[in-house]
């Protein structure tokens, strides 16, 4: 029994250490010949106003409106369409990592798995980060991310303010319009009345 007990717990020993150095050595042959690297870079997303530009006043935003905000930011990051725009920049297109997934389906099902994008609950930020076998490469690929991300942001921003300016500037044509039209009006009334001296 005890001879029986003692292969035993050799045996349990022997596959212990084998099962170690097994483990130990796929982990440095995957940390040197497949090494993966995470890049990181943060956007700062400054708080939603939503004033009237007529009225002077302070704007003051809710923390969880902020948050949503950056939430929404974050998501809009994610979706496809963003990743397929990413994929037609020609930095990335020039990448090994690029080259060495072959089909868009999967490129795009790798970026949907290790590219990601945080919005911070207590920061004004949006962390953006990319996992691959190459530093550089995903360094390269998260500037490329915020850079298209910020370019195509300030291109809405940009037509919103416009259109806010067309709309300011339709109020004003209006509001002289009228102003004209009130000024006649009154002169019709002091002609008819023979009210010539007087002035406004």
């Amino acid at each position: 029994v005890f001879g029986v007990l003692r292969r035993h717990m050799l045996l349990i020993i022997l596959l212990t250490i084998i099962g170690l150095a097994a483990g130990g050595g796929a982990c440095y042959f995957l940390r040197t010949k497949m090494p993966q690297y995470t890049a990181r870079a943060y956007i700062e997303v400054l708080p939603p106003v939503q004033t009237d530009p007529m009225e002077i006043m302070t704007p003051t935003v809710h923390r969880d409106i902020r948050y949503g905000n950056r939430l929404s930011i974050a998501n809009l990051i994610k979706q496809q369409i963003t990743f397929e725009n990413l994929l037609k920049r020609e930095d990335v297109r020039a990448t090994k990592w690029f080259d060495r997934i072959d089909t868009l389906p999967k490129r795009l099902k790798y970026l949907e798995k290790y590219l990601g994008a945080t919005a911070h609950r207590d920061a004004d930020y949006i962390e953006v980060k990319m996992t691959c076998r190459d530093g550089e490469e995903a360094a390269l690929i998260v500037n490329e991310m915020v850079a298209m991300f910020i370019d195509s942001h300030k291109s809405r921003q940009v037509g919103q303010v416009a259109d806010k300016l067309q709309d300011l500037q339709t109020r004003k044509t209006r509001v002289e319009q009228e102003l004209r039209a009130a000024e006649k009006a009154l002169d019709d009334v002091m002609s008819a009345w023979d009210l010539t001296d007087l002035k406004y």
